[in-house]
């Protein structure tokens, strides 16, 4: 989904997309691109960090760290946004990696979805981290196989 058509080239190739901003690649890309101009920031340390310990550092208070985490958290929140304007969900579930991320990220996801989100689902949106945490895809595969009607198949 692209969110900032002059944004950051994905792995996909195009530019701009959700996943080049909110996903730990994305994350990553950021800190890398910022981290010359932040000599005082503690992830020079990992000299190219991954997302888990861009993480880390903001739980620790690293300013950079923070405002790559809360970023992230406000592009998944613009992202999310949209996919409720499309499709209308009672509850919206975050799996993967970066859900695993500290409460500013959450927060940071829950503010910016609920400030672009129509008047209409601000009071009863709600993003919950996934209960199975990474194995929900395989899970819901699983059920699909079982029940196809239940899948909506």
């Amino acid at each position: 989904m692209t969110i900032e058509a002059t944004g950051p080239r994905c792995g996909c190739g195009r530019l701009g997309c959700l996943e080049a901003f909110a996903s730990g690649t994305g994350i990553r890309a950021e800190a890398l691109r910022r981290m010359p101009g932040r000599p005082e920031s503690a992830l020079h340390r990992f000299g190219q960090p991954t997302s888990a310990q861009i993480e880390e550092e903001a739980e620790r208070g690293d300013p950079l760290a923070l405002e790559l985490m809360t970023q992230a958290g406000r592009w998944a929140g613009i992202g999310i946004a949209n996919l409720v304007h499309i499709f209308d969900p009672d509850v919206v579930v975050l799996g993967g990696g970066v859900s695993r991320s500290g409460q500013h990220w959450w927060d940071a996801v829950r503010a910016s979805a609920r400030e672009q989100v129509l008047v209409a689902y601000r009071e009863t949106l709600r993003i919950v981290p996934a209960e199975l945490g990474d194995d929900v895809g395989i899970f819901g595969s699983a059920a699909a196989m079982l029940d196809p009607a239940a899948a909506g198949a």
